[in-house]
């Protein structure tokens, strides 16, 4: 599947183009040695904007939640260039506040996104903080998602108490992260060792020649992390799904998008595919939750305690 490359900027917006400019400086120095040899720095920063894409994957979450994501108080942990705050209030009829760090080390996010905004006409609350510290109350939103968040902040199991805590009764979160359980490592853009130690990972990059620094860096979420990191809050969240049915149905039909890098995923599992494996590989992945990304879908239980259907 391929997407439009034409111009990402409906109209003339110079501090727009200033912002992206920035951010596509700063992305290309910070992954220099992450991202793989030859690839489109600018493309990838354009499809990070892309409300295409941003569509695409707020639909999940719109599916995910009974009745939809309309008329929601919703908010977004790590909304990094605002594309799916700008695509659940614009496409999804939804009252979006996003959260998104503007600290030292990569503040061009937040600054693109509230350029991006502007340009567009529209005012999304766009909150420079941590996903680990929400300035919110209690109880304050109907829907909560993040999309490859989990993995970069300082403390996953802080920043999912906290998805918990600003969750309404009977409101849904919807967490989407790479599985460091399964075969492929979606940063760099290389198959992967499930369940790989630190150092060993540090070594297996420097086979694709890549930089190891960056290993250091992540979060190595899995399925088992999140289940204890969610095991404080099993009195008042019910699991909903981890998303091991989307999984096993792109890999049935390779039939998923190819923003990125993605292409050299799709191209393994056309081959799983052609060597008549896809029954075998979704068998066992079942078994063993290979399901990348992991998909987590949880919701609060209402005020009387009882599980939402």
């Amino acid at each position: 599947m391929t997407h439009n490359s034409g111009p990402l900027f409906p109209r003339a917006d110079t501090s727009l183009e200033i912002a992206f400019r920035e951010f596509v400086r700063v992305t290309a120095e910070y992954f220099k040695d992450v991202f793989p040899p030859g690839a489109d720095c600018e493309r990838i920063c354009r499809e990070f904007m892309s409300l295409e894409r941003a569509r695409e994957q707020l639909t999940l979450v719109n599916n995910a939640i009974d009745g939809g994501l309309r008329g929601r108080r919703v908010l977004e942990i790590g909304a990094g260039c605002g594309a799916q705050l700008m695509s659940a209030a614009r496409d999804f009829g939804a009252h979006a506040v996003g959260v998104e760090p503007g600290d030292e080390e990569f503040p061009a996010n937040i600054n693109l996104g509230r350029a991006f905004f502007a340009s567009m006409g529209m005012s999304p609350t766009l909150v420079d903080a941590p996903g680990e510290c929400l300035p919110f109350a209690d109880n304050t939103f109907d829907a909560v998602f993040s999309f490859n968040v989990l993995e970069h902040v300082n403390d996953p199991a802080r920043m999912l108490s906290e998805a918990v805590r600003v969750l309404a009764p009977g409101g849904t979160a919807f967490i989407l992260a790479p599985n460091y359980g399964s075969f492929w490592e979606g940063h760099y853009s290389i198959p992967w060792i499930p369940h790989m130690p630190r150092p060993m990972a540090r070594l297996f990059v420097k086979i694709f020649r890549r930089s190891p620094k960056y290993v250091d860096t992540l979060n190595f979420v899995t399925e088992g992390r999140m289940k204890r990191w969610l095991r404080p809050h099993a009195h008042c969240i019910h699991i909903v799904d981890w998303g091991f049915n989307i999984w096993a149905a792109r890999l049935r039909t390779a039939d998923f998008s190819e923003w990125a890098e993605l292409r050299r995923l799709k191209r393994i599992v056309q081959l799983i595919g052609r060597l008549g494996l896809v029954p075998m590989v979704t068998a066992l992945g079942k078994l063993l939750r290979w399901q990348t990304p992991i998909i987590l879908v949880f919701r609060k239980n209402n005020l009387n305690g009882q599980t939402p259907s």
